[in-house]
């Protein structure tokens, strides 16, 4: 009796396992399905409104490193004097 009722829930188990590995990859379809169906519609409305060149055009960052770059930026130019106040221990 004992050898039939494990079987009879290793048996229910496996049913149960797979009704939800299938309700699982179900939802995962129907996601995959909607994704897609929203990337073919953003590129149907961007090929309605292909945009200018001139769109694409950014202005690069500059950063002077030395003083034709400051001079060039006119930027101020911050100088550090190095160990020019000396504290010795007393």
């Amino acid at each position: 009796m004992q050898a039939e009722v494990k079987r009879r829930i290793q048996t229910i188990l496996i049913v149960a396992m797979l009704v939800a590995a299938h309700a699982r990859a179900g939802f995962f379809y129907e996601r995959s399905r909607e994704a897609d169906q929203a990337i073919e519609q953003e590129k149907e409305r961007h090929a309605e409104d292909p945009l200018d060149a001139d769109y694409y055009v950014t202005h690069g960052s500059f950063t002077p490193y030395d003083l034709a770059g400051h001079r060039l930026a006119k930027t101020p130019v911050w100088v550090r004097t190095g160990l020019r106040d000396v504290l010795l221990p007393v």
